[in-house]
C-alpha cells in the first residue's frame, strides 16, 4: 500500500513539474514572440521617420528648384544681355531635368511635390540695373546652394537607392549651376 501511495506521489509530483515546464516555455515564447512584435513595429515607426524625412526634404528641394527656374524666367524677360540670356538658358535647362529626376523619384515614393513656384507672386521682377540684376542673380545662387545642401543631406541620411542615384545626378547639375551664376555675378562685379 505504501507503495501505491509513493508511486501515486511521484506520478502526480511529475505530472505537476511537467505542466511547470511546460507552462513555463509557452510563457517564455509568448514573451520573446511579443518582444519581436514590439521590435518589428518600432522599426516600422523609424522607417516611416525617415520616410517623412526624406519626402521632406525632397519637396523642400523642388521648391528651391521650381524658384530657380521662375527667377530664370524672370530674369531673361527683363535682361537684354544675350551672355545673360544663354546663361540663365542653360540653368533653367538643367533645373528642368533635375526637376524630372524629381517627379520621377517621388512618383514612384508616392510622394507629392509641389508644381508652381511661389515666387512669382512675391518678387517684382525688376532687372533694370545691373545691382538689381545682381540682386536676382545672388537669390538664383542662394536657392542653388540651399538646394544642393539639400541634395546632400538626402544622400547622407537615405538608404533608398532611387533617392542617392537622384543625388549623384542633381550635385553635379547644381555644382554647374553655382558655378555659372558665380562666373556671372564676378563678371558684373568687374563691369561695375
Amino acid at each position: 500500500m505504501k507503495l501505491k501511495l509513493n508511486r501515486r506521489v511521484f506520478t502526480f509530483s511529475l505530472l505537476i513539474l511537467t505542466i511547470v515546464v511546460f507552462s513555463n516555455l509557452i510563457s517564455c515564447d509568448y514573451i520573446t514572440e511579443n518582444n519581436k512584435a514590439k521590435i518589428e513595429k518600432e522599426h516600422q515607426k523609424e522607417e516611416v521617420v525617415t520616410n517623412m524625412n526624406e519626402a521632406k526634404i525632397l519637396v523642400q528641394a523642388s521648391e528651391y528648384n521650381l524658384d530657380v527656374i521662375e527667377l530664370c524666367e524672370i530674369i531673361k524677360r527683363e535682361t537684354k544681355e544675350d551672355s545673360i540670356r544663354e546663361m540663365l538658358n542653360g540653368i533653367q535647362n538643367e533645373q528642368e531635368k533635375i526637376f524630372e529626376k524629381y517627379k520621377e523619384v517621388a512618383s514612384n515614393n508616392i510622394i507629392t511635390l509641389p508644381r508652381f513656384s511661389e515666387l512669382a507672386t512675391t518678387v517684382e521682377g525688376d532687372v533694370s540695373t545691373d545691382e538689381d540684376l545682381k540682386a536676382y542673380l545672388n537669390l538664383m545662387n542662394s536657392k542653388i546652394y540651399h538646394q544642393r545642401d539639400l541634395i546632400k543631406r538626402l544622400s547622407d541620411t537615405t538608404d533608398n537607392s532611387s533617392f542617392k542615384t537622384l543625388a549623384d545626378y542633381a550635385s553635379e547639375s547644381l555644382r554647374n549651376s553655382l558655378k555659372k551664376t558665380n562666373e556671372t555675378l564676378q563678371e558684373l562685379e568687374k563691369d561695375t
